[in-house]
């Protein structure tokens, strides 16, 4: 079964695809995207991504702002069936398909011919002060800087071809698969999302001079066998689980990336861009 979008206004039915990018602007949007000729919709304004629990909905740092059953979103959230989704002026109904078990990952020896274990790079970025930024930010703020910040994880990560399996708030989990040069990539994006977040501090520094924060991110690189899920909803492994603690690690011991020694070790030609910590 298919899952569509439906035009309240038009009748106009939309399929979601693995990737969906809804906005005014046709080249933005793509072909197989939502492209709403209507006030108050931003070029690139939101996107529907499929995950293994579904399909998940974020802004994308638009100036109005993307709302499900008339409550403005700030962070990613899980579509239901029959959701109104408000962009602009034009009002977007979720219909067949948003009750769908075969997008949630099987147990194991469950898995289909697409399933596959492999040796990946493992990115994991956590938003600094996520609680503390959305309790002293107004809702609107904070939606359209979080908002910035998906941006620039679509932007970044797919300008260095990796994967993002998912959002989870204020995190996001991508990968690369494990062929060498694949790590200098995860590493590369690592360093444009810390330029990102320096441009998202400027462009809306009279945000964050009010409330007296700084905006960024921590960031672990890992390297080491995973399961992915078909076709790349999840990836499942100890060293996911492992990623994400060391990304904990950044705050503790005060360093925005972290790599381990898996990580670094696959990155023997570039091992003059790491510091050995303890």
């Amino acid at each position: 079964m298919q899952t569509v979008l439906v035009d309240f206004r038009s009748g106009d039915r939309y399929v979601l695809n693995d990737l969906t990018v809804i906005g005014s602007s046709s080249k933005q949007a793509g072909q197989k995207g939502v492209t709403l000729n209507s006030a108050g919709v931003s070029p690139r304004h939101a996107m529907i991504r499929r995950s293994a629990a579904g399909f998940l909905i974020y802004d994308l740092g638009s100036e109005t702002g993307t709302w499900i059953n008339g409550e403005r979103i700030a962070v990613a959230r899980e579509l239901q069936g029959e959701d109104r989704i408000t962009i602009g002026d034009r009002d977007l109904i979720c219909a067949e398909g948003f009750v769908n078990h075969e997008l949630r990952p099987r147990g194991a020896g469950q898995g289909s011919k697409s399933d596959s274990e492999q040796v990946a790079w493992i990115f994991v970025s956590d938003v600094f002060s996520f609680t503390t930024l959305g309790e002293r930010m107004p809702l609107n703020d904070f939606a359209r800087v979080m908002g910035s910040w998906y941006d620039a994880c679509e932007r970044v990560l797919g300008g260095e071809h990796g994967r993002i399996v998912n959002f989870a708030g204020d995190a996001v989990l991508a990968y690369w698969e494990g062929d060498l040069g694949n790590g200098l990539k995860a590493l590369r994006a690592a360093n444009g999302m810390i330029k990102a977040c320096q441009d998202i501090r400027t462009k809306e520094h009279r945000i964050f001079d009010s409330i007296d924060m700084d905006f960024g991110s921590g960031f672990a690189l890992n390297r080491g066998e995973v399961f992915v899920m078909n076709p790349s909803l999840d990836l499942l492994g100890d060293v996911v689980n492992g990623t994400f603690r060391v990304e904990k690690l950044t705050r503790d011991l005060g360093e925005q990336v972290l790599a381990t020694s898996s990580f670094v070790e696959g990155c023997a030609d570039h091992a003059h861009f790491f510091s050995k910590l303890g």
